[in-house]
């Protein structure tokens, strides 16, 4: 049995919409986890929560966008597989190269 790639989103409520309109569908083997963020987080809060939900494996990752007017996370942690981009389109840019990186 394969392992499905982890992508757990935290982002805003837009920002979780376009993802999931956009791309949820065309991601062959990969779980997409959108979660709205409406305030402030803190990133080291979301990873400590997310080791409750998923057993991380390499491949999976925990990623954080910024939405200025909505939700900007705090940079206080630092993890091999936490990414944290300043937009949506710095998001589906490294979802872009990491698709094409597994598919050939």
């Amino acid at each position: 049995m394969t392992h499905n790639q982890i992508l757990s989103v935290y982002c805003s409520k837009e920002d979780c919409f376009i993802i999931s309109k956009e791309k949820k569908k065309s991601l062959p083997g990969i779980h997409l986890d959108t979660t709205v963020m409406k305030t402030k987080l803190s990133l080291r809060k979301i990873c400590l929560d997310q080791r409750k939900r998923y057993v991380l494996q390499k491949g999976d990752y925990i990623i954080a966008i910024d939405h200025l007017a909505t939700c900007i996370f705090e940079k206080d942690y630092e993890a091999e597989n936490l990414l944290h981009f300043a937009s949506l389109n710095f998001f589906f840019e490294w979802l872009d190269e990491n698709i094409r990186k597994r598919s050939i």
